[in-house]
């Protein structure tokens, strides 16, 4: 009685964090449709799949060069592997499915966890921070945003 207590107990917690967000490959955390933030409120949001993240990810490795044009942050594609991720999907006006990808450089985070369970708006820190953004509909990245330094 006393283990299917434990096990009642560590289910309903997995379902319960579940709901929030979900890791991917301990480099990345989806955020599901209903978490709650000012920068989503007027839009209309899905939670992205683990398929929809893995070929969101092959198709930056292959590409990250090429959208990294500004010479001013070649730790980027140089170090890909080295931040970790924070997904979040919603609809744009023409109702085509896109994922905000931010971008936190790892390194700075080893003892931290909230970035697993809350959204990070970084106004600063250079290539250590940056954002892009993928349509799911035409496979292509846009809005790549490298935080400032300031």
């Amino acid at each position: 009685m006393k283990k299917l207590s434990i096990l009642l107990f560590l289910l309903f917690h997995l379902i319960t964090y579940s709901q929030k967000t979900t890791s991917h490959k301990n480099i990345g955390v989806i955020f599901s449709k209903d978490y709650d933030s000012y920068l989503f409120d007027n839009s209309e949001r899905f939670t992205p799949t683990s398929n929809e993240i893995k070929e969101l990810e092959f198709l930056l490795n292959k590409n990250i060069k090429a959208i990294n044009t500004n010479k001013l942050t070649p730790l980027i594609h140089k170090n890909l592997d080295k931040y970790n991720r924070q997904y979040i999907g919603f609809f744009n006006e023409k109702g085509e499915r896109i994922i905000y990808i931010n971008f936190l450089w790892r390194e700075n985070y080893t003892s931290e966890k909230k970035w697993k369970t809350e959204w990070y708006d970084v106004e600063d820190g250079g290539s250590y921070y940056w954002n892009i953004k993928y349509n799911l509909v035409n496979k292509t990245f846009f809005d790549f945003r490298v935080n400032t330094l300031g």
